[in-house]
């Protein structure tokens, strides 16, 4: 049971409550040809085929997991394998790579390490690392430097990456580097932010993320992790609360909410709250990301499976809402949650196995052609 590939979401979600493209033919002017996404979670690689899939139905951008406990497991020592493949991959057909940068490896923290009393198989593996935010140490601080900072060394503009494996692998194919990197994922659920949340950790994370980042590509932007409204901790009062950080909005350009709902309307009311702390204690021209939204394809058991046909329904009702509202809500993207079912059920949660718009076989759900519809339309 594993969600590598990604670090977010659902199986939290439900716990704790309770982006580019190749610019679509017949699109809208004035909607952003990136601004259709989706996750990659449970596996641990985009490959060619799902990433050839994404760009004929209009994915503009694709945001999956790079943790730091996966990429250097033993100190000193970083693999890229799998990030390579995906970010490979993704870019050689125009599709925008965002990564969620997450998780501390063992070596990095305190001990004795007690890993999250919830079954959800969200770490993977979980012997390879852990929740603790990186700068609970100093070790786990000059550690996570490091690796940023070799991430945006790889990945970004002229990066080493695009000078040498990715011409090997796709030859003539142009390079997409990224320029948006996601800071942790949902810090404000205790099973991603372990043992609990604190915002004047993950305001310290964010202004330790920024500097390694822009010390190598000072115009790349910087998302804070996505966060859940619907959890105990809201994403509107985390946000409050992360404000008053002296100096802290000028070490992030995107907020990243998470507006898991029983309907789009209340997934609107979400968005418009957030909306509302951004303006009042940011900048109104601070953008919005949805990274994560969805519902499951199974029959409705909870207020997040639908059914077949019923997800599609959702997530054409929720696209149309959401590019409706683009400019109100200052959009800069939906990501929905997620491409691919998961190949096992997750034990607390009973649709986010189910929230792909392929099955974990491969076939095309209902929800794909809605997904389609709506990147032609715009």
């Amino acid at each position: 049971m594993s969600r590598r590939g990604l670090v977010g979401i659902a199986g939290a979600a439900a716990a704790a409550a309770c982006l580019v493209v190749f610019a679509p033919a017949g699109a809208h002017a004035g909607v952003p040809p990136r601004f259709l996404g989706v996750n990659y979670a449970f596996y641990p690689y985009v490959p060619k085929g799902d990433a050839a899939r994404m760009a004929s139905g209009g994915v503009g951008t694709a945001r999956f997991g790079l943790e730091w406990f996966h990429v250097e497991r033993q100190r000193g020592t970083y693999d890229w394998s799998d990030s390579d493949k995906t970010i490979g991959n993704l870019a050689s057909r125009g599709i925008e790579p965002i990564p969620v940068l997450f998780g501390t490896p063992y070596w990095a923290t305190q001990e004795p390490i007690i890993q999250p009393p919830i079954d959800l198989p969200i770490l993977f593996p979980f012997t390879n690392g852990t929740a603790y935010p990186p700068n609970d140490t100093a070790e786990g601080a000059a550690g996570w430097s490091n690796f940023v900072k070799a991430a945006a060394r790889r990945y970004g503009p002229g990066g080493s990456f695009w000078r040498g494996p990715y011409r090997r692998s796709h030859h003539s194919a142009a390079p997409v580097p990224v320029r948006t990197w996601q800071v942790w994922n949902e810090p404000n659920i205790g099973y991603y932010f372990w043992p609990q949340p604190s915002v004047a950790k993950y305001a310290g994370l964010v202004q330790l993320t920024h500097a390694a980042i822009t010390r190598v590509d000072p115009g790349a932007k910087l998302a804070l992790g996505g966060l859940p409204c619907r959890a105990e901790y809201s994403c509107t009062k985390f946000l409050r609360d992360l404000y008053t950080h002296s100096g802290i909005a000028h070490d992030f350009d995107l907020v990243a909410i998470h507006p898991y709902a029983p309907s789009v309307d209340y997934m609107l009311k979400e968005l418009r709250s957030a909306r509302r702390v951004v303006d009042r204690h940011g900048s109104p021209r601070t953008r919005i990301w949805v990274s994560e939204f969805g519902w499951g394809s199974k029959p409705p058991r909870s207020h997040y499976n639908e059914g077949l046909r019923g997800q599609a329904r959702m997530l054409k009702q929720s696209f149309a809402a959401l590019v409706h509202r683009r400019r109100s809500l200052g959009l800069e993207g939906l990501s929905w949650f997620d491409w691919r079912d998961a190949a096992e059920e997750q034990p607390s949660c009973s649709w986010c196995a189910h929230a792909g718009l392929f099955t974990s076989g491969g076939k095309a759900k209902p929800s794909w052609r809605a997904f389609k519809r709506a990147a032609r339309r715009g």
